[in-house]
Parts: C-alpha cells; sequence; structure tokens
C-alpha cells in the first residue's frame, strides 16, 4: 500500500507558494450549492480567522461576516485531537506512523508540507490544522468575492486574502490508458494521469479503483487513498482473487470535497493459475524396523492440493512415485514400508495445487532401513563380593543377532550409568570401581545387564542389588581445636568426618597417665563442648573420635594439648623491706591475698632501674628471704607469682639499709 506521504506535486507546489514570505493563498472549491475553502498557510495557535461574503456578484453590498459564530481556530489541545479527526484517525495515524494525540499535532501543525498534504486527503485534518471552512449558503452558479480575514488574540486583522468564486462544479479528469496483467489469483492496474501543471482547478489528489464480477454493481476494492504522486508510476495490486472468474475494472479521480471524474474505460479480465507451487525443503526421514517415515514442512502456498512421494535407489537414478492418492496438504507425512533393511533410498517430495500445477522436486534426503527390534534379555544375573570388587555372571541372550553385554551400576534403578562403553561378548563382568579403585563400603548399588544386537538395539534389563560390606573406618573429624578461655574452662569444637555414613562422634581427654575419659557424644555437626571441671595448672589432651553406621571406629582427630591457666596477675606484695644482718641481707613483705596464689619471687640488681636477676630456684611460700650474698649497695623487688605462672607486675625496687 502507498504511504501518505509521497512527493505530491500539488502539496510541494502549496507548501512553497506558502513558504514564499509567509504569502496565504485561497483555494475554493464548489459541489452544488456549497463552498469549500483550503488555506494555504494556517493560523498561529494565537491566531484566527472570519469569512466574509460579498454577492452574488455583480453587487454594491458590502461584505457580510459568514454565519457561525465564534472564528475559525486551529486545535491546539492534544485531547482534541482524536475527537477532530473521527474516522480518519486511523488513516492518519498509520500514515504518520504514531498514534500520541500530541505527535499527531506536532507533525501536521509544525511541517507545513505534511499539513497540506493529510489537509488535500482529509478535510477534517484541514479542520484540524485551522485551514478549512464551509459555506453552505450559496447559491449555484453565482459568483462571490469571499475575505478571509485573519486576527490575533485580541481580535485585532492582521491578515486578508481575498477570492471572487465561481460557485460552479470542476471536476476532475478521467484517468485513462488503463492496462491490466493478471497471474495466480491477482491482477496488476496501471493508468495515465496528466501532471499537475500549477492549475488550481485540477485538485485531483486520489484515486479509486472500481470492480465487479458475476454481473454484480461495481464497488470500491481500496480500502487505503492511492495518492496521486506524479513522481510515481500509478498502479495497483488486486489480491486474493478466484482463478476462472471474469472481473470488470474502471478507476476514477477524486478531490478533496469529493468531486469524482468520470470512469476510465472498463477492462475486463480473467486471473489464471499458471505458477506452479515453490519448491519445498528437502524432507526429514526416519526409520524403523521395516519402514521409513518421510515429514516435511507445508507449503506456504494456500492453493495446494496435496503432495506426491518420489523414491530412487541413487541420486543418479530416476525417482518413481510412491502415493496413487495425494498426501492432504494439512498432514505432510509418509510411511514406506516397501523397503528392504540395510538398502539405501532417497527420498524426494513434490507439491501440487489445485490447477494441478507441479513444484520442482525438493532436494533429497536418504534413508536406510534397520531393525529396530530389541534382542531377548539375559537371565539368571548373580553377584559375589571379595574386598569392594564385585564379580558378574549370567545366561546369555537366546536371540541369534546377540553381540554382547552392557552393565549398569547405580544407587537405583533409575540412576543407572553405564559402566562397559562398549558391548562385552562374555557374560562374567568383574567391577572394581572407578580406575580399579574399589566400591565403596557400606553403599548399596543396583546392577543392571541388557544385550545388544548387531544394529545396537538393546533389551530390557535384568536387575539385582549388591551391598558392599563396610569394613572401612570413618575419616576422622577434621579441624580440631581446644582452647584455653582464661583459665576458667576449655572451649573445644571440631569439623565432621567426610565419610557419607558417619553415626557419632565423641570428645576425650587425658590427664597425664590416666585412661582417656569421654566428655560428650554426638549424632551430627555442629561439635562443640564446654569442659569446666579442669585445675589451673594441669595440663590436659584432647582428641575426637568418629563411627559409621557398621561400627568403625576412625583414627583420633588431631590431638590438641592444653596448660590451663588464666593470663590475670596476682596483687604485687606491699611494705617490702630490705635490711642488713650478720649472714646478708633479709628481704621481707606482706602477705599477698590471691585463690591461686604459689608463692613469690625475689629479684636483686646494682641499680633501682638496671637488670634484676631472680634469687630463689622455686616459688618462696613465707614471707621472708635471706640473701647471705646481698649488700647495702644492693636493690630488691618481690614478686607474687599463681599457678598459672603470672607474676604481679607493679611494686618499687627497695634499697637495702
Amino acid at each position: 500500500m502507498k504511504r501518505l506521504l509521497p512527493v505530491l506535486i500539488i502539496s510541494a507546489a502549496l507548501a512553497q507558494t506558502a513558504s514564499a514570505a509567509a504569502q496565504r493563498e485561497l483555494i475554493p472549491m464548489a459541489k452544488g450549492d456549497t463552498v469549500a475553502f483550503i488555506l494555504t498557510v494556517p493560523p498561529k495557535s494565537t491566531e484566527a480567522f472570519h469569512v466574509y461574503r460579498q454577492g452574488p456578484l455583480p453587487t454594491t453590498d458590502e461584505f457580510i461576516l459568514l454565519p457561525g459564530g465564534n472564528p475559525v481556530r486551529p486545535v491546539i489541545d492534544a485531547n482534541q485531537v482524536q475527537a477532530v479527526l473521527g474516522g480518519d484517525w486511523p488513516v492518519i495515524t498509520r500514515a504518520l506512523a504514531t498514534t500520541d494525540p500530541f505527535e499527531v499535532l506536532r507533525k501536521l501543525r509544525g511541517d507545513e508540507f505534511v499539513g497540506i498534504t493529510h489537509s488535500l486527503i482529509s478535510n477534517r485534518v484541514a479542520q484540524l490544522t485551522g485551514r478549512w471552512y464551509l459555506d453552505p449558503t450559496a447559491q449555484h452558479g453565482a459568483e462571490y468575492i469571499y475575505k478571509i480575514v485573519i486576527i490575533d488574540s485580541r481580535g485585532r486583522e492582521i491578515d486578508s486574502v481575498t477570492r471572487q468564486v465561481s460557485v460552479t462544479e470542476v471536476y476532475p479528469d478521467a484517468p485513462s490508458g488503463l492496462k491490466t496483467e493478471t497471474s495466480d489469483g491477482r491482477v496488476s492496474l496501471s493508468w495515465d494521469y496528466d501532471d499537475w501543471r500549477g492549475d488550481y482547478n485540477d485538485l485531483a489528489v486520489q484515486f479509486l479503483i472500481w470492480r465487479s464480477s458475476h454481473g454484480a454493481t461495481f464497488e470500491v476494492v481500496n480500502e487505503k487513498p492511492i495518492l496521486r504522486n506524479d513522481a510515481e508510476r500509478r498502479d495497483y495490486f488486486d489480491l486474493w482473487l478466484t482463478n476462472g472468474v471474469e472481473y470488470a475494472y474502471y478507476i476514477t479521480a477524486t478531490d478533496p470535497i469529493g468531486r469524482q471524474s468520470a470512469t476510465s474505460d472498463t477492462v475486463r479480465v480473467t486471473p489464471v493459475d499458471d505458477v506452479p507451487p515453490a519448491i519445498l525443503e528437502a524432507p526429514l526421514t526416519e526409520v524403523g524396523d521395516g519402514v521409513v517415515a518421510i515429514s516435511w514442512n507445508m507449503s506456504p502456498e494456500l492453493d495446494v492440493a496435496g503432495y506426491l512421494v518420489t523414491r530412487s535407489r541413487g541420486l543418479d537414478k530416476e525417482f518413481h512415485k510412491l502415493n496413487h492418492e495425494l498426501v492432504p496438504p494439512g498432514a505432510p507425512i509418509y510411511y514406506d514400508s516397501t523397503i528392504d533393511n540395510g538398502v539405501q533410498y532417497f527420498y524426494s517430495i513434490i507439491a501440487i495445487d489445485a490447477s494441478g500445477n507441479e513444484s520442482r522436486r525438493s532436494n533429497a534426503m536418504s534413508a536406510i532401513g534397520e531393525d529396530k527390534t530389541p534382542p531377548d534379555a539375559p537371565t539368571n544375573l548373580v553377584s559375589e563380593v571379595e574386598v569392594q570388587v564385585i564379580k558378574l555372571s549370567w545366561a546369555p541372550s537366546v536371540a541369534e543377532d546377540v553381540i554382547g553385554y552392557y552393565v549398569y551400576r547405580g544407587l537405583s534403578d533409575s540412576i543407572q550409568p553405564r559402566v562397559t562403553n562398549l558391548p562385552i561378548s562374555d557374560t562374567v563382568y568383574i567391577d572394581s570401581g572407578f580406575e580399579a579403585g574399589g566400591l565403596t563400603p557400606g553403599r548399596l548399588f543396583s546392577i543392571s545387564v541388557t544385550a545388544a544386537d548387531k544394529s545396537r538395539n538393546e533389551s530390557e534389563k535384568i536387575t539385582i542389588e549388591v551391598l558392599i560390606p563396610d569394613n572401612v573406618p570413618p575419616i576422622p573429624p577434621q579441624a580440631f581445636m581446644a582452647t584455653n578461655v582464661e583459665g576458667r574452662y576449655i572451649d573445644i569444637h571440631s569439623g565432621g568426618s567426610p565419610s557419607l555414613d558417619v553415626a557419632k562422634y565423641r570428645f576425650f581427654r587425658r590427664e597425664g597417665p590416666a585412661d582417656s575419659m569421654m566428655l560428650a557424644q554426638f549424632d551430627d555437626v555442629p561439635l562443640r563442648y564446654r569442659d569446666s571441671a579442669i585445675t589451673r595448672g594441669q595440663e590436659y589432651v584432647y582428641y575426637a573420635l568418629a563411627w559409621d553406621t557398621a561400627g568403625n571406629q576412625s583414627e583420633r582427630s588431631q590431638i590438641d594439648t592444653i596448660l590451663v591457666r588464666d593470663f590475670a596477675s596476682p596483687p604485687s606484695p606491699r611494705n617490702v623491706s630490705a635490711k642488713k644482718t650478720e649472714t646478708g641481707i633479709s628481704i621481707k613483705w606482706e602477705r599477698v591475698v590471691d585463690f591461686d596464689l604459689v608463692g613469690y619471687n625475689v629479684y636483686r640488681s646494682d641499680l633501682p632501674t638496671g637488670i634484676f636477676t631472680k634469687l630463689n630456684d622455686s616459688p618462696v611460700e613465707g614471707l621472708e628471704f635471706a640473701d647471705p650474698a646481698g649488700t647495702t649497695t644492693h636493690y630488691y623487688r618481690v614478686r607474687a607469682i599463681d599457678t598459672s605462672g603470672n607474676e604481679s607486675t607493679r611494686g618499687d625496687a627497695v634499697h637495702a639499709r
């Protein structure tokens, strides 16, 4: 279909005239006693116009304002666009490629060429853009002078256009030279029409195609406008016709107010289908036991009556038709049961239409008939298990074309991967697992065997279940760790065992040479326990064990040895004194009160800020210490010590006297 925006010579001329110094022109058209006007330049959004008339001529009367009340204004509110265009809305929106009322208004008012073009096609567009006025009160055959007065928003005159008009109908010229060509279900029409030469009485803007068949009344067949476009060939294609039926055609030209020309010459034509259907794509083939199914895509042709299936034993040999009756057009499949298994055949399809036209043969697709019947299954499948290895044996299939057997192993009947890539000819199979690493202890396997024939058809499965004895201990618990928490308790936690059949876990503690003591038991992770039955200063050994469902015990986890201690220093001794005696220096101090105190350490130095050396080998339990090597030149410090080995930190050096 032609779009509504071809290069229309009339529209281009009007747009060019309108753009020259913004000079307006008034284009009148008369039909009966009605005069219609189109302004080449519409009022701006703030402008409007009044229409005045003088006559019939000759007359000395003044111009009178034509009735109608309000001045003619362009539509500037997008909400009114669809209502003003009315039944022309679908055609205009398709032509402008938008259904947005604002965009429709912007294109029709913003582009002079677009606005004029659509105003010539639709007087509703002319009304929308403020170009249109209709005077239904004129006298047919009379002459008048019309004056269009443009006013601004305050009603002041800013421009005017005057035109003398004869109320006489000027019909468009009739099209000529109508020619037709026929093909399958269609007729193409072409015609001649004089180019526009600047005469505003020649306002033919579109053509109507009229058709009749079976002696019926002529009716317009083009649903959408065929615009007068002097730059393109004038033609029309009438589709979906019935072959063998005679059709009559003529064409008329119309102008913006619907004045219609006389008819062109009438041409009669009968479409005939002499076009064969399009060649089909190559078919698909699916072979069975003594049969080949051939299928193909349906032909897109609407008049296809059916299909012929052809077959050959070689691409260089003749193809013969297989079916005497056409394959229905809606069921493109055919079964060839006349084949010999093992022989290669080539198949090609021909489409035939309702007129008997045959398409060319499609590309051929080959197929070889093959045996699709599975053999009998083997029987008496039995197993023996030795150290994570299964020995299978079975009775052979009774089918004569069996070439071997497939073995499957999985955790259930529904999930059984094949463990033999190719059929094995023996009726015994040793299954030692992946890379001969043995099968998982404690695992129940579903094992099946099938028979395979020469065409790789498989029999039904025979299946047994085999349990691998579990005599392998689980892997020890992972990431075991024991942590001393300020000497108050031991925080024990561990990850689980990677083994899948672990049933329980236990934490153990050993103190010195004594036997290990179980602290806690768990059925599953997380594994965590707090051991608060501890003694500061004592060393403990912690570890974890795992047991599987078969009662197998794991090795010990990582072993953690913990010395229980805190990190808080005891109070410092007070009132430390160092006095000279006959046997050396006597150092005394006050008792320190602390729940885990074990004694005191005594230190000596030559300077109060020097390096102090501990004098006692083990903690002093009393409150006095004698230094036989001490002199009055020495300085002393006393530190309290607890069961965790923490020493007090405060206390000044004392000078011996």
